[in-house]
């Protein structure tokens, strides 16, 4: 009998995952779309992430419903998603970090392997996950000795605030990606993380 009840990955679950959480910018920049203007971004082999500092619009990716981009909200686009943002405000412009990213786990599954449709958390301006990308941009852009380790590092803190959203908030969007959906498969990969010379069966 299938299980209809959404899992919420345990604390234990997600500090695996986190520990062995590989992850890298492809891909980043920051821009101003201003009023009655739009920004168009083509697909990528790998998932976008968009942040918006400030200024309110849509985020628009094709079969979808418009997204509403408000203030701090963190939004992770499927992979070969074209994805376009306009304003809808007359006077105001968006505030936006954009880019393309990488997140291994356990060295060889994609974490956002097999997502369909976006993520969308909204944080508040106490959380620290738009100045972690804003730090990022100028870090990934500098090409300087380090540049893409320390970038990656802030990109790193970004997704584990986004995972630590699993463990309050069941179902809303864990069911959405792939190693999440099950628990039996994100306790088995866990187990295999943990462990990587035991004997495992799946």
């Amino acid at each position: 009998m299938k299980n209809d009840i959404p899992y919420k990955p345990s604390a234990r679950d997600l500090e695996i995952i986190i520990s062995t959480l590989d992850v890298q910018f492809v891909w980043l920049s920051h821009g101003l779309v201003s009023p009655d203007y739009r920004l168009e971004l083509g697909g990528n082999d790998f998932p976008g992430i968009c942040y918006n500092i400030e200024g309110k619009g849509r985020l628009i990716v094709p079969d979808h419903q418009p997204i509403d981009v408000e203030p701090n909200t963190l939004i992770i686009v499927p992979a070969n998603s074209p994805v376009i943002i306009d304003s809808n405000s007359q006077d105001a412009q968006i505030n936006l970090v954009y880019g393309f990213f990488k997140a291994v786990y356990g060295q060889t599954i994609n974490l956002f392997e097999g997502l369909s449709t976006p993520i969308i958390e909204r944080f508040g301006p106490e959380d620290p996950v738009g100045d972690h990308l804003r730090l990022a941009v100028p870090e990934f852009l500098s090409h300087e000795i380090g540049s893409a380790a320390m970038s990656a590092t802030l990109l790193k803190q970004v997704i584990i605030h986004l995972l630590r959203r699993c463990a309050v908030t069941a179902g809303v969007w864990t069911e959405r990606v792939q190693i999440l959906r099950d628990d039996r498969i994100a306790r088995a990969f866990a187990a295999m993380a943990a462990n990587p010379g035991g004997n495992h069966t799946v």
